[in-house]
């Protein structure tokens, strides 16, 4: 398939819109896929302002590919609440603004914030951050590879088994940052 102006052309000579495509890849991955487009859309639902939503990682993982499509679908389809900011344990010299926010700032989010934190484990300086987050009221999710202390903490949450492999987790990330937008705010 290749993809040409928004549509993907199937094997067969037609067209096939992304919408459709989406669609296909939440069958294909079954219940995971169904729970992916739940759980993007209760990010959809749950983001509250312009800045407020922030993605970390963890010291050895950054989720900047899943921000970047989270920033696309939030900049394609006018909704800029959803326009996230990494949280960066290393924050590189001469990162724009959007890409140069310390995962310290996590410890101050508000409750008008939403935090989404996309690990493969607990983390203890993550796990502080996002009790002292909880604490002061922000709505924390979880795209997590397991059960941790992390998850018990999230009011939402997307449990990918590490026995799924890191194409169902991209797929799943995929899923999730194309349909928050779907919803209505």
């Amino acid at each position: 398939m290749c993809l040409k102006d928004g549509y993907r052309s199937a094997e067969n000579g037609s067209m096939e819109t992304p919408r459709n495509g989406m669609r296909r890849l939440i069958r294909s991955l079954g219940p995971i896929g169904q729970e992916s487009r739940r759980f993007g859309h209760a990010l959809g639902r749950g983001c509250r302002g312009a800045g407020q939503l922030m993605i970390v990682g963890t010291p050895t993982y950054e989720p900047w590919h899943f921000t970047a499509h989270v920033a696309e679908e939030a900049e394609r389809r006018n909704r800029p609440e959803l326009a996230p900011t990494l949280m960066r344990w290393s924050v590189p010299e001469g990162a724009p603004p959007h890409l140069a926010t310390p995962v310290d700032a996590i410890a101050r989010a508000s409750r008008t914030a939403t935090v989404l934190a996309v690990v493969d484990g607990d983390d203890p300086g993550l796990l502080e951050r996002i009790s002292d987050a909880t604490r002061r009221g922000a709505r924390v999710m979880t795209i997590a590879g397991g059960e941790g202390e992390l998850t018990s903490l999230a009011h939402e949450q997307l449990v990918i088994d590490a026995w799924r492999g890191e194409q169902v987790h991209d797929a799943c990330q995929h899923i999730v940052s194309a349909t928050a937008p779907d919803v209505d705010r």
